[in-house]
């Protein structure tokens, strides 16, 4: 897509001043790591659920780190900003970054920099071919398969699919499509992340007189969809996956949709943790926010930061709160499960 491409080169031109020599640690020594993610904007309920397993897992680790926060809004201009002040002023060892349009804007500088980064996103590309960058989520392939499979099982006949354009969701929704029946599929809208008027996207759904509706959204779209759907007088299903895990958006359209199904990670092994972080900080953890805790632990494991990506890969069976972990490539992937928001 342009903008992505845009960003792309911007993201290069940014950080291209980047001193590329990250110092050698020993183990002993206090770890500096820079964790960006959205604290304000659409996905600042998951930005400060991340923050608050951050600094959970920080608690729980006998070795000194410090975690210096950046607010990217989850916006791939603030990203590249925010890394290169993290980088040049903070002098951080390694990086935590969330989503994937915000991963994709960096993640080909770092690697040319050799700068370890734990992506918690979607998007495949944004491990591929590289050493340094990393990524805690479930699969695409995973989640796609699921969704299909429970369609499937839900003997969906024609489904309309309706995607916001961002790189994580758009590739699941291609995924998913890849995976389903193209006859039991009538249409694949796209809604640009400005587009606050989403009208003419529910009428056409209505129009075309679907049972179910799989909505890949951003938050900012997923409750105006559902509302004039509903509106609009469309009974049928609606599923999603890994957007409905927010608990805003959840709650939101809780009244709507109360049969509303989505895939994401499965987060029954991590309910404790999630249960003592929750009653530490009194708040009401979005699920994503969990991959903060994982993040941060599997970078605690490094002895050599100098070795900080040949470590990471060498691990097996770590023992992670969502299940022993063993990267596949550059990949920490973790299960996925069927949930109902009611």
């Amino acid at each position: 897509m342009l903008w992505h491409s845009l960003w792309i080169r911007c993201a290069a031109a940014l950080l291209a001043l980047l001193p590329g020599a990250i110092c050698a640690d020993n183990g002993n020594t206090a770890l500096r790591i820079g964790a960006v993610i959205p604290l304000s904007g659409s996905m600042s309920d998951i930005g400060h659920s991340l923050q608050a397993s951050i600094n959970y897992a920080q608690q729980e680790i006998s070795r000194k780190i410090e975690v210096i926060y950046e607010d990217d809004q989850f916006q791939p201009k603030f990203t590249v900003a925010a890394v290169r002040k993290l980088l040049t002023r903070d002098r951080v060892q390694a990086l935590i970054v969330f989503g994937s349009p915000t991963c994709l804007s960096v993640a080909d500088e770092l690697e040319r920099q050799k700068v370890v980064a734990i992506c918690i996103s979607i998007h495949e590309k944004i491990t591929q071919g590289k050493k340094y960058i990393f990524r805690v989520f479930a699969s695409a392939d995973a989640l796609a398969a699921t969704t299909a499979k429970e369609a499937l099982k839900r003997d969906y006949r024609r489904v309309a699919v309706v995607s916001s354009i961002s790189d994580g969701l758009l590739s699941v929704s291609t995924k998913f499509l890849e995976a389903f029946p193209k006859d039991r599929v009538t249409s694949h809208q796209q809604i640009a992340p400005s587009d606050t008027d989403v009208r003419a996207y529910a009428t056409r759904v209505v129009f075309e007189r679907p049972d179910s509706a799989l909505l890949m959204l951003l938050p900012q779209h997923f409750y105006a969809v559902v509302l004039q759907l509903r509106s609009a007088g469309f009974k049928g299903d609606i599923f999603n996956a890994v957007t409905l895990s927010n608990t805003p958006i959840k709650n939101q359209i809780r009244s709507l949709a109360p049969d509303a199904w989505y895939v994401d990670v499965d987060n029954i092994a991590a309910a404790p943790i999630r249960q003592r972080i929750e009653s530490r900080f009194d708040m009401e953890l979005s699920d994503e926010g969990l991959l903060g805790h994982e993040a941060l632990m599997l970078l605690s494991t490094v002895k050599d930061f100098g070795r900080a990506a040949d470590e990471l890969r060498a691990i097996r069976g770590y023992p992670g709160i969502f299940g022993k972990l063993t990267p596949q490539g550059q990949d920490f992937f973790l299960p996925v499960t069927v949930n109902n928001i009611h």
